[in-house]
């Protein structure tokens, strides 16, 4: 079972990472990890009583809920009350700093210090665990600034714990205003839905909607929920998956889903799913699952959870000690302790990662690219090689090249058994040859065509009985005496064609070569992979020639055809042996090899519930895995640079300590440009919306 236990007392990394090593030692457990955007631990387990226990014990409050939504309404809670803590203590460290300056007695000024700060301790409480181990650099400064600093100036310390402790839940809320910004959550229908029900016409609110309600929506309106179109015609626009506004037809019995807009005045449709259970929620909780999941992209970190606390207290005192004894100044050498022990708090590295990683999901869903595990976008960075399905790579209908009709034949007879014979098949490139037939033909193919002559049609159970068409492969297979067309088959083989040939009995009546369509940039994205150092492999099912066709079309070097899945899989592993790992991109319809890194779904339509997929494509086209590709690249960039330009700040901040440790003001420098760093850092996201 896997649990989602939300606690809003858990503030520092240090801290989740310490609960997370002591959960991973409780034998029922099998995985927990933090998700700090989320304020989140994600664990996997068997006893529910062993986890609440410790938990307990640590006096950490937690929530278990069910899923993110729950999470988020959580986090938006806390954002009014943070919003006043952070004005009563603001205005309580103001009073602080004035009380510093008051002409009193020296008692009643302590004692109005002392009564401030217990304030302000008391309304930090849900943010101050001490009962986990190096709980934040908060604490140590606090202890220090009681035992040492008190026999200084009591005052100052004071006025700095109510700074410090100011600080905390400010920055808190700044954190929550920011998950709100995030998670706000887009309002994607009407507030009122006209519906039928019982064939009494009413006003519902959404949610009110059931299946089978018939819903009625106005030109320019957002349709509500999932259904099916009941009668005529209608265009709706479907930006909101795809990012683009083309306008999509829709007939009679096809689907249309919640988040469309009605491009035609007034329609109706079948409802047939809740407003809950629509695409429009199944797409908000595949990106908040993505947001939410495991991934590996924090690994940089390992060094900072690991070493950099304990280097950082080691340093500390054995150079306090090293100052106070060659000084003899216990005012410097404590601003120095301070000063350095303040840098402790690297909370601020812990959002880099995940903000990174929400801002690259929610752009790329914008475009109709949605990935349902954030450790894809590692992953897909990491792979060399781009093993991809033809299918992808052309539309949907292919086009007849060449019709050749044998001598003897009446081009009309051979139309018009060539339309009758295609008409209901549901063989493959029936559909394509009846709508050249239709399209090119049609007088040809219509029996009227014979009305004003003396000569008749060939009738329709004839043709059933005596006439056939096949490919090129079925009637060889069949042993069919193909003698004399078998260099113009071979030939337009080599030219990507297929063959349809259509007999009478053991002769060959006429001859449709049919060929693939390459769809608008395929190839200039696959120049592109060629370029990002990906070794392309093409996958196809067609004869072995036209393959080769394809791929040297293409620039493909590498290429396979009529692999069976286990054959994918065997190559999967042979690539993976050599330390070379795959991207798999094929249709929802093919079966996937299940050892791939990383499996994309290229769509001609919106669909969310394609499990198999970590990458789900609602746009069929192929330079969207080249815009997930660079999209990727460049937030694992972002990441490490980002890492590394707070990574030198913080050296730069220890630097400035030992260049200044005489300074008294540098403990509140520290701190300062600690919070405001963090603060810098929430700004730049702060515009992103769900």
């Amino acid at each position: 079972m896997k649990s989602i236990f939300y606690s809003n007392n858990v503030s520092y990394a240090y801290n989740a990472k310490y609960i997370c090593n002591k959960l991973n030692h409780i034998s029922t457990v099998s995985d927990v990890y933090y998700n700090h955007l989320f304020s989140s631990f994600f664990i996997e387990y068997e006893d529910e009583s062993e986890i609440m226990d410790f938990f307990i014990n640590n006096h950490i409050n937690v929530i278990k809920l069910n899923s993110i939504n729950e999470v988020i309404q959580n986090i938006s809670k806390n954002k009014n009350k943070l919003k006043y803590k952070s004005i009563i203590l603001l205005i309580l460290f103001i009073i602080q700093i004035i009380n510093l300056f008051i002409n009193i007695n020296d008692s009643y000024q302590l004692l109005i210090g002392l009564i401030i700060t217990l304030i302000s301790l008391y309304l930090n409480k849900d943010y101050l665990n001490v009962n986990v181990f190096n709980d934040s650099f908060m604490f140590i400064v606090l202890i220090v600034l009681s035992l040492l600093f008190i026999s200084i100036n009591l005052q100052i310390s004071l006025t700095l714990i109510t700074f410090i402790l100011c600080s905390i839940t400010i920055y808190k809320y700044i954190l929550v205003l920011l998950k709100s910004k995030l998670f706000k959550k887009e309002e994607n229908t009407e507030t009122k839905a006209l519906i039928k029900r019982n064939n009494v016409q009413l006003e519902v609110k959404p949610h009110e909607i059931k299946p089978n309600d018939i819903v009625i929506v106005k030109d320019q309106y957002t349709l509500p929920v999932d259904g099916v179109i009941i009668d005529g015609f209608t265009q709706v626009d479907q930006s909101m998956y795809t990012s683009e506004i083309p306008i999509a037809n829709k007939t009679k019995h096809q689907n249309v889903i919640a988040g469309m807009i009605n491009q035609s005045g007034y329609m109706e449709y079948r409802a047939t799913s809740t407003n809950d259970e629509n695409t429009i929620n199944k797409r908000n909780n595949l990106i908040l699952d993505a947001i939410s999941s495991k991934n590996n992209l924090g690994n940089s970190l390992i060094f900072l959870h690991t070493y950099y606390p304990k280097i950082m207290i080691g340093t500390s005192i054995i150079l306090f000690l090293v100052l106070l004894i060659k000084s003899q100044n216990i005012l410097a050498s404590v601003s120095f302790l301070i000063s350095l022990l303040a840098l402790i708090n690297f909370e601020i590295f812990e959002f880099i990662t995940p903000l990174n990683v929400y801002k690259t999901i929610i752009e790329l869903s914008k475009d109709g690219i949605f990935v349902k595990n954030s450790n894809t976008i590692e992953k897909i960075n990491d792979c060399e090689i781009v093993m991809i399905e033809k299918v992808v790579l052309i539309e949907d209908e292919p086009d007849v090249k060449d019709v050749f009709i044998s001598e003897g034949i009446i081009p009309s007879d051979f139309y018009h058994v060539a339309y009758i014979l295609t008409k209901n098949s549901k063989t493959k490139y029936a559909s394509t040859i009846r709508n050249y037939l239709k399209n090119v033909h049609i007088s040809e193919v219509d029996p009227k065509q014979f009305q004003n002559t003396t000569r008749k049609p060939i009738a329709k159970e004839e043709i059933f009985k005596n006439y056939r068409f096949s490919t090129y492969e079925q009637l060889k297979n069949k042993n069919f005496n193909l003698s004399k067309v078998e260099p113009s088959i071979q030939r337009f083989l080599s030219q990507g064609k297929n063959s349809i040939m259509f007999t009478y009995k053991d002769k060959i009546i006429g001859i449709l070569t049919i060929q693939d369509i390459l769809k608008d940039n395929v190839t200039s994205t696959i120049e592109s992979l060629i370029k990002l150092n990906k070794r392309i492999i093409l996958l196809d099912k067609e004869q072995p020639e036209i393959t080769k066709y394809y791929a040297k079309k293409l620039n493909v070097a590498e290429y396979h055809c009529n692999l069976t899945n286990l054959q994918k899989s065997k190559l999967v592993a042979s690539l993976y042996s050599e330390g070379l790992k795959t991207v798999y991109i094929s249709n929802p319809i093919k079966k996937i090899p299940e050892n791939t890194e990383v499996n994309i779904s290229i769509n001609s339509g919106i669909n969310f519930d394609i499990h198999n997929a970590d990458v789900i494509v609602v746009k069929p086209n192929i330079d969207d895995v080249l815009k997930l590709m660079n999209k990727s690249k460049d937030t694992i960039f972002t990441i490490n640079n980002q890492i590394s330009l707070f990574i030198q700040i913080y050296g730069s901040l220890v630097l400035l300590s030992f260049l200044s440790f005489i300074t008294y003001i540098t403990p509140y420098l520290n701190i300062t440009i600690i919070y405001l760093l963090t603060i810098n850092l929430i700004k730049k996201y702060k515009i992103i919306n769900l």
